[in-house]
C-alpha cells in the first residue's frame, strides 16, 4: 500500500463513520491527540480552519469540509518515517 494509500484510505473511512455534521467537542473526541477544541478555535480564528456556520458560541462543521481540511493537513509518512 502506498503511503498517501493510508491516508486516503483513512478519509474515507472517516467519511463513512462521521456524522453529515458536527461541532468541536465532537471531533476533538472522536480523533483524540489529533485535534483539539482549542487548537480547532485558533485555526478557525485565524482563517485556517475547516469551513463552519455558528450557532450561538457553537461551531458546526460539515463532514465533507472538515474532511477536505484534514486532508490537506495530513502528511503520509514511508515505513521508514519519512515523510513523503
Amino acid at each position: 500500500m502506498s503511503t498517501q494509500s493510508a491516508v486516503n484510505d483513512l478519509l474515507e473511512q472517516l467519511e463513512k463513520e462521521l456524522p453529515p455534521a458536527f461541532g468541536r467537542k465532537f471531533i476533538c473526541g472522536a480523533l483524540p491527540g489529533l485535534i483539539t477544541p482549542g487548537g480547532l478555535a485558533n485555526a478557525d480564528s485565524s482563517g485556517l480552519g475547516p469551513r463552519r456556520v455558528r450557532s450561538g458560541k457553537i461551531c458546526l462543521y460539515s463532514r465533507a469540509d472538515f474532511l477536505d481540511w484534514l486532508g490537506k493537513r495530513l502528511t503520509a509518512v514511508s515505513d521508514e518515517g519519512v515523510n513523503v
